[in-house]
């Protein structure tokens, strides 16, 4: 059985889906806890759960509002022995083409 440990990421941060009323989503806050921070929850569930593929929802690239490209790019780098599932609302050649783009950007 393979594990996917899923993460949706809105305005830089790791949020708490809602039921898909995306206008709701706030920062993970877990036990008075944050979690919002898309690097330090990455690094614990590599660590707690052997996590090798993670899949991330750039929700505001989905939208069609920003992308989170850059943070996403960095996360990839940081840990490259986990596959990552990019979510980011391909609709079109030129955004798969564009994305592609800048993750080949040093």
């Amino acid at each position: 059985m393979i594990k996917i440990f899923a993460i949706d990421i809105k305005c830089g941060k790791v949020v708490k889906a809602y039921a898909g009323a995306r206008f709701n989503y706030k920062p993970l806050i877990l036990k008075k806890k944050d979690f919002s921070d898309a690097d330090f929850v990455i690094k614990n569930v590599i660590q707690k759960f052997g996590i090798t593929e993670i899949y991330i929802a750039d929700l505001d690239s989905i939208e069609n509002k920003n992308n989170n490209w850059a943070m996403i790019k960095k996360l990839v780098k940081k840990n490259q022995k986990i596959n990552f599932l990019i979510d980011s609302g391909f609709n079109s050649i030129s955004k798969l083409r564009n994305f592609k783009i800048f993750f080949k950007e040093k």
